[in-house]
């Protein structure tokens, strides 16, 4: 597939495992340049010496975040930026995907996949604009259905980031700036993460 990617600066939150590293694996073979970020030392150092075999001539950089840190993920976004000198794509992709219906559970699932979003969008806003770039989040069927994960935060928490980006599309588009949510079904990987 062609999608005139080439010398696009891509952030992608949550990209070591299954739907994030699918995505950081789409962009490059259409000739991204992609950051990727997880909390995760081991999965960062296993991604980046796997993309070095896999696509060994594209850039692909992953690093330490904690999303649920504003100041780590800001910190993170200027990096990525000074580096570059522009961002046109961000994906965000991370999730608790916490399932408990806990007072804890739900804090966790608000702090990552709402605040985590928030934070990253507001960060990459400013280059967005200069560049007419886009704005991806991962949903989720739960947050379109009620499904099994009811009761719990996780498709509560999706339904909130579905209705966000929306509000998100309505307002940054006469900036030029476009903002669309994915809603993926069950995803199954072979490492069953």
């Amino acid at each position: 597939m062609h999608l005139d990617l080439e010398k696009k600066v891509v952030l992608v939150t949550g990209g070591t495992k299954a739907i994030g590293r699918a995505i950081v694996h789409g962009f490059l073979a259409e000739g991204a340049t992609v950051y990727f970020c997880s909390r995760t030392a081991s999965d960062i150092n296993a991604a980046n010496s796997q993309l070095q075999v896999d696509f060994p001539s594209a850039k692909a950089v992953g690093e330490v975040v904690d999303v649920s840190s504003s100041s780590q993920l800001g910190n993170w976004v200027s990096s990525c930026a000074s580096v570059e000198g522009k961002i046109d794509v961000i994906v965000a992709n991370v999730s608790a995907i916490s399932i408990p219906d806990t007072a804890e559970s739900w804090q966790k699932t608000f702090d990552v996949d709402v605040m985590g979003t928030y934070h990253f969008i507001q960060s990459a806003l400013p280059h967005l604009e200069r560049t007419k770039g886009a704005i991806v989040t991962i949903g989720s069927v739960s947050g379109r259905d009620v499904d099994f994960s009811a009761p719990s935060p996780y498709g509560a928490i999706k339904a909130a980031l579905i209705h966000y980006t929306t509000q998100l599309a309505h307002t940054l588009a006469p900036k030029g700036v476009r903002a669309n949510s994915i809603s993926p079904g069950n995803t199954y990987v072979e490492d069953g993460v």
